[in-house]
């Protein structure tokens, strides 16, 4: 009797309608997935605009800050009396004793590491500390034009030979206006230390991220220099160097015209999302980036 009973037919509209249900289910996962990796994404670009736009607005502040304290000081007149009177009779052991101190004193109420003295000629009267005696090949054909212009000037960072770390100069014309008088009397050349507050200022971030990092860099020629300290390379300020060329590299985007917020890949050959834009006043660019694989780990956890 078995052997003579028919087989059941195959239930195909059933097997259909779970077919069509199973692969709806797909692509509605399919879907979402895809919106949320989108949202992801919009919501991190939104994010690192934002985070470049406050770090550039503090870049620039710190730069009008020394600025403005550097014609502070080259205004003050009871400064400028004594720097001069100094620059006249230098070797006067008990006037040399307070200049030093007031120079101490910039050091340690300010991210200045060095300040030196000089006189109209720009030779080095005083300095503190008293090791840093260097104008050198950088800042000398600078300070003619100073002197012409009376106008307090902010370096690019750079490293000379005898002066072996990064800094920026800050270059004083001491003028005595209550005699109302433009003659500059000396300069103050002020040793700003960037890892002070720059550098700390554009490594920080604002929200927790194991990848996250803002680059700070200009171009030189044919090739992108690092000016700061790089979260993967320890001593990459003015050392690390990346052709402008480089295809996807976010800085060399930025040096090509580049900006807003886009895919790239960094420096250490990753795939990143990153902000570029250009810090207005300067030569400098700023790279705000974050790993995509940081990015997209909620959606794989």
């Amino acid at each position: 009797m078995n052997a003579d009973r028919q087989k059941a037919p195959t239930p195909w509209p059933l097997i259909v309608l779970f077919s069509g249900i199973s692969l709806s289910v797909i692509i509605a996962g399919l879907l979402y997935y895809n919106y949320q990796k989108n949202a992801l994404l919009s919501e991190k670009q939104l994010e690192l605009s934002a985070i470049s736009d406050l770090k550039i607005r503090q870049i620039t502040q710190w730069r009008s800050e020394r600025i403005g304290n550097g014609e502070f000081l080259g205004e003050n007149t009871f400064l400028v009396r004594r720097f001069s009177r100094f620059l006249q009779k230098s070797t006067n052991p008990s006037l040399r004793k307070n200049i030093l101190q007031s120079l101490k004193s910039l050091t340690e109420n300010f991210d200045y590491r060095n300040v030196l003295l000089l006189d109209i000629n720009g030779n080095v009267s005083l300095a503190y500390p008293d090791q840093d005696t260097v104008t050198g090949n950088h800042l000398q054909p600078l300070l003619a034009e100073i002197i012409k212009q009376r106008k307090v000037l902010l370096t690019d960072l750079h490293v000379v030979n005898l002066v072996d770390f990064v800094h920026l100069d800050l270059i004083i014309p001491l003028i005595d206006r209550s005699a109302n008088d433009t003659l500059v009397l000396g300069l103050l050349v002020v040793r700003v230390d960037p890892k002070k507050v720059l550098y700390p200022l554009i490594q920080s971030w604002p929200i927790p991220s194991k990848s996250a990092e803002t680059l700070l860099f200009r171009r030189d020629g044919d090739e992108i220099v690092y000016l700061n300290e790089l979260r993967y390379i320890k001593n990459s300020e003015l050392t690390l160097r990346k052709p402008v060329t480089t295809d996807k590299l976010p800085a060399a985007m930025a040096l090509n015209g580049i900006t807003g917020t886009l895919d790239g890949i960094d420096y250490r050959n990753v795939q990143v999302v990153a902000a570029m834009k250009k810090i207005p006043g300067t030569n400098w660019y700023m790279v705000s980036k974050i790993d995509r694989d940081e990015v997209f780990s909620v959606l794989k956890n």
